[in-house]
């Protein structure tokens, strides 16, 4: 967790020594690159499961069980804020409430928490101009605001011309330089095009089918480490692929976030690959500890 924030902070300080005003969301390594936001996601959800297995008899106590983690968190969604990345820093908050109330913390505690991080993040999504004008584009209907649209529209265009079965493999109009970033954020429009509303379904079909597996690998371990890390990992990877597909149908804002194991993009997914590993892993090893206290296992 420590060389994860160190890597962030690398990555804003590369970044401004270069005069570069682009988002710092990126290391270079050489030929190599990779987004260091995606290791600290991943850092966190594996170090709040290491955290919550030890502290559980004590994550219920304010002080000296849920603040570190909450401190923690708070350092790493900061420094991904200013890269700026608001989108991932507010998924990650997500993540971490959910595993904190598996872990037993209390109900008022969270309720806490969740309060003071939005009135924190909703000030700190409005600063930003183009976030601004995103939430605007997506409440109105004004003409004014068209070309704010123009990402939407060419998604909905896409999967409308994919409609039933698609268009066929290869065939997609909306990847011929209509729909910007058609191999990341926006390839499950191409996908409903190519092939239609049957095979979106069958791509959300077996999100919803790895979700249920985890929920079955992580109910069925010993341990509770593995018990939330399986979790931690299955609910980033569902409530990514969920909030991509939201985007890419106008029901959300549009942001910048892939759907994991489909978009392109190298960094991303080796982390996500290292999750279904990790979940394969729980998934064969039968681990025994000492009887778990938590006082509230989703799983019992």
């Amino acid at each position: 967790i420590f060389v994860s924030i160190l890597l962030l902070i690398v990555t804003k300080l590369l970044y401004l020594a270069e005069g570069n005003r682009s988002s710092a969301r990126w290391l270079h390594f050489g030929p190599l690159t990779f987004q260091t936001s995606d290791f600290a996601r991943f850092s966190i959800i594996v170090y709040l499961a290491g955290y919550l297995d030890k502290k559980r008899d004590q994550i219920r106590d304010f002080v000296n069980g849920f603040l570190p983690p909450l401190v923690i968190t708070g350092l790493v969604m900061a420094l991904i804020i200013i890269q700026p990345d608001f989108s991932t820093a507010a998924i990650l908050g997500m993540i971490v409430l959910a595993m904190l109330f598996m872990g037993g913390a209390k109900l008022a505690h969270l309720i806490a928490a969740g309060s003071v991080s939005v009135a924190i993040l909703v000030p700190v999504l409005l600063t930003a101009q183009y976030r601004l004008e995103r939430i605007k584009s997506f409440l109105s209907a004004d003409s004014s605001l068209h070309g704010l649209h123009y990402q939407l529209q060419q998604s909905l265009f896409s999967l409308g011309n994919g409609g039933i079965s698609g268009v066929g493999l290869g065939e997609s109009v909306g990847k011929n330089l209509f729909l910007p970033t058609p191999h990341t954020d926006f390839i499950l429009s191409i996908i409903g095009e190519e092939f239609g509303f049957v095979g979106t379904f069958f791509v959300i079909t077996m999100f919803l089918a790895l979700f249920q597996r985890s929920v079955h690998i992580s109910k069925h371990c010993t341990d509770v480490f593995g018990i939330l890390l399986g979790m931690g990992l299955s609910i980033k990877i569902m409530i990514y692929a969920f909030v991509n597909s939201a985007v890419v149908t106008g029901l959300v804002p549009t942001t910048g976030l892939p759907i994991p194991l489909v978009s392109y993009g190298g960094s991303g997914l080796v982390t996500n690959l290292l999750s279904v590993g990790i979940l394969l892993n729980i998934s064969m090893a039968k681990r025994s500890v000492r009887p778990a206290k938590t006082a509230r296992i989703l799983f019992g």
